[in-house]
């Protein structure tokens, strides 16, 4: 990946650990960029196609869209929740109260031009990191190249597919977009794993598979990953493995071949209670 690709995502895992007002001021920044890659694309569109019909259509939607952001954007500085989040494909997606936007452009050739402006104003009032500097930043870089896909037929559940082997798999179609939010927080935390204990290996550590677990904390606030049979741990952030004892047993064969360099498949059956919980 592109240094200034590797720049932004640890930018965006930096604002999104951050403070309530540096979240406000990267929303509001990445807000007015993406009003006006929308507004030029929608100049773009008339001067390609002035005699379209279509094309009047697709003005008023795009139009619409762009007021739409503009009163979100107006709502920043008086937000009282403002989250943001990295989606699956490694696009950011921001929740101002009860409003949802993703920081996507029309065209997704453009996306990587969408990034850079934002980086660019960023960078103007704050100060940028130069690297990732922490295993979850690492893991938001690589999320900004694993590809996604769902795959839909008759006979089967529907699923939702990564190009690193991760699979997701639901009983039905319904709330398709929660279920998706759900199985992308599973894995990350899968790849948050497998990081940590790549980190493990590398400074000298070994793994007992056999006495592999995830564990809360008895406090309640955080997990531990155990990897030898006298208990010793690392702390990391895993709230969803925390609780699912059967994904991260499942996903043991995943994470071994991951260290190794190989490429391995892994289904997780996403129950709905997992889907419809409370983040």
């Amino acid at each position: 990946m592109a240094p200034e690709a590797q720049q932004y995502a640890a930018l965006v895992e930096l604002v999104r650990t951050g403070d309530l007002e540096g979240k406000r001021l990267y929303a509001q920044i990445a807000l007015a960029e993406l009003i006006r890659a929308n507004r030029f694309e929608i100049e773009r569109a008339r001067q390609l196609n002035p005699e379209y019909r279509a094309q009047a259509q697709w003005e008023i939607g795009a139009q619409a869209y762009v007021l739409d952001l503009e009163q979100i954007a107006a709502a920043i500085p008086t937000a009282g929740r403002l989250e943001v989040i990295y989606e699956a494909y490694g696009v950011v997606r921001l929740s101002i109260d009860q409003a949802q936007v993703i920081l996507s452009t029309p065209r997704l050739s453009q996306q990587s031009v969408l990034d850079h402006s934002i980086l660019e104003a960023a960078c103007e009032v704050v100060v940028c990191p130069e690297s990732p500097t922490s295993l979850a930043t690492a893991i938001a870089v690589q999320a900004r190249e694993i590809r996604h896909e769902w795959s839909f037929s008759d006979q089967d559940p529907p699923m939702l597919s990564a190009s690193d082997g991760l699979r997701c798999v639901f009983a039905d179609n319904q709330h398709l977009q929660l279920k998706e939010i759900a199985c992308d927080a599973l894995m990350q935390e899968l790849r948050l794993t497998a990081e940590g204990l790549r980190a493990l290996v590398q400074h000298g550590g070994w793994i007992n598979w056999r006495a592999f677990k995830i564990v809360q904390l008895e406090n309640g606030h955080g997990q531990q990953v155990i990897f030898d049979s006298t208990g010793t741990s690392f702390d990391l952030a895993l709230p969803q493995l925390g609780t699912l004892e059967s994904v991260w047993r499942g996903a043991i064969p995943w994470l071994q071949a991951r260290l190794r360099g190989y490429r391995a498949t892994y289904l997780i059956k996403v129950l709905a209670r997992v889907a419809y919980s409370e983040p």
